[in-house]
């Protein structure tokens, strides 16, 4: 077939607003390898930052980290942050081997406009100093049409 009538049957691309609920509109990835101490604090692993493509839109963030504790006082949490906002927290981990493990949320309360910048930035938390660790640090963020 010649090329012609091949691009006279194409159709234009779907635009965010017009692709199907639960479309992944995109995705990102960032890593951190280095091994990070938590003594009753909050702590900062891998980043990753998109610029938001619908504004009704929500996120799928999946946080990973290999993680050890030498004391199993209080839990080991897990989770992220966007830009400057409150950290979204749960439970991970409440023994003391070198584990890897993988947490997934979804962020639907994001109100920010099409084009901003969100940078998500994975974050781990202990309420002992007891030097928990963590390493490989791995955020994924997708942008899902609702």
């Amino acid at each position: 077939m010649p090329l012609s009538k091949i691009s006279n049957n194409m159709q234009a691309a779907l635009t965010s607003a017009e692709m199907p609920a639960g479309s992944v509109l995109q995705v990102t990835r960032g890593s951190n390898t280095t091994t990070v101490t938590v003594n009753n604090s909050t702590a900062s692993g891998a980043t990753a930052t998109l610029n938001r493509i619908d504004a009704n839109s929500f996120f799928i963030v999946m946080v990973q980290g290999a993680v050890v504790r030498p004391s199993t006082s209080g839990w080991h949490s897990m989770g992220y942050k966007v830009n400057s906002g409150s950290d979204n927290l749960t439970n991970a981990k409440d023994d003391n081997s070198w584990v890897t493990m993988a947490i997934t949320f979804k962020e639907d309360s994001l109100t920010d406009a099409v084009g901003a910048s969100l940078t998500f930035t994975a974050r781990h938390q202990t309420t002992t100093s007891q030097s928990d660790q963590f390493k490989n640090s791995v955020i994924v963020v997708m942008e899902v049409a609702q």
